[in-house]
């Protein structure tokens, strides 16, 4: 899968507004596009769903997702299966549209 890692210093977090997957990418029948804090860690869903004549069935929307930078103080996003437009907001939960106190 394709990678890209997103600085989330502490106090901060990653918050997902959208996340969807690029029409004509894809690679095969099902995609995902997870997050961690480490490479090594099992990532969390941000979007899942599978293919079918040719549109794409969400089995997870990829809005209103929330992750911390945790003790790396990083979130590294894996996709597979299709490339992803991801818009997204780093910052202090206070002053996210959505998230604000």
């Amino acid at each position: 899968g394709l990678y890209v890692s997103i600085d989330v210093p502490k106090g901060q977090v990653f918050f997902v507004v959208s996340a969807e997957p690029y029409a004509g990418q894809r690679r095969e029948n099902t995609y995902i596009l997870g997050a961690a804090n480490r490479l090594e860690d099992h990532p969390a869903f941000v979007v899942r769903g599978r293919v079918s004549n040719e549109e794409y069935e969400r089995q997870r929307p990829g809005a209103g997702f929330t992750f911390s930078g945790g003790a790396t103080e990083k979130v590294h996003l894996c996709a597979d299966g299709a490339d992803f437009w991801v818009v997204a907001w780093v910052g202090h939960p206070s002053k996210i549209p959505g998230l604000g106190a």
